[in-house]
């Protein structure tokens, strides 16, 4: 049972983190969780309050734009970051 989804807001937030040098294991540390934990989040695309909260602040962006919401550029990943 398969559904073609795009790919979950989150799960792109954190790849895109990711990719700018933020690793799992700098993730972890920062949420205080595992590393395994970390996987978790981009196999599930689900991640829990405190850690969305730690994640994003340690990375200098705001939730909703974690989560994959759309928001301004001031909230999210500057180009050049």
């Amino acid at each position: 049972m398969s559904e073609n989804k795009p790919i979950n807001g989150l799960v792109a937030r954190l790849t895109e983190l990711s990719a700018k040098g933020f690793s799992k294991t700098e993730m972890a540390k920062i949420a205080g969780v595992s590393k395994q934990a970390v996987s978790g989040w981009f196999r599930t695309g689900r991640i829990s309050k405190e850690s969305a909260l730690a994640v994003a602040d340690a990375a200098g962006v705001s939730v909703p734009w974690l989560l994959g919401e759309d928001v301004g550029e001031i909230d999210g990943l500057k180009p050049d970051e």
